[in-house]
């Protein structure tokens, strides 16, 4: 993508290279198009999938917030023994999010990586996940109930979860 735009940057006749444009981008808006890991602080791990981590990081530069989602790429060779078509669904991960600008989609801001590994850049969204909330919420409606056995919340609350998961999916289906 960096030399068919610096072949048409060319064409047009505009002698700045593709870096030149990212630095003028990141003069404007103070958001670097390809942070590095060094660039961050980590200040707590959030989560963890099958084979990802997500921590809060700290852009040092200005002290934003971001969840920075990290692949390390052994774990992806590992993988394609069991999962050969890895590769395909983490790139259609990043072409979607990239995609997507919707209230209920986490915002992915930039990817990069080094030298073993892949990082997300995302927008930090703060607060527990929902099945940790369902369970406090159940412990706090039931004190009785020493333990978080049940889970659930109010009708109402159900109705707004639901109602933001299903427009946030239609979203995605049109897009």
């Amino acid at each position: 993508a960096r030399y068919c735009l610096n072949i048409a940057l060319k064409q047009c006749g505009d002698v700045k290279d593709f870096k030149a444009l990212e630095n003028e981008l990141y003069e404007l808006t103070g958001i670097p198009q390809r942070p590095s890991s060094n660039d961050f602080e980590v200040t707590a791990e959030l989560g963890e999938g099958n084979f990802t981590k997500i921590y809060k990081a700290e852009y040092k530069k200005n002290g934003s917030v971001y969840a920075m989602k990290t692949i390390e790429k052994t774990t992806i060779e590992r993988m394609k023994r069991r999962h050969p078509n890895i590769n395909n669904e983490i790139m259609m991960e990043k072409r979607i999010l990239l995609k997507l600008n919707h209230p209920g989609v986490v915002t992915l801001f930039s990817t990069f990586q080094d030298y073993g590994t892949l990082y997300y850049q995302m927008e930090y969204v703060g607060g527990a996940d929902l099945w940790n909330y369902l369970q406090d919420h159940s412990a706090e409606a039931n004190v009785n109930t020493p333990t978080k056995a049940h889970v659930g919340c109010p009708w109402s609350l159900t109705r707004f979860f639901f109602a933001e998961a299903l427009e946030a999916v239609l979203h995605m289906h049109r897009h």
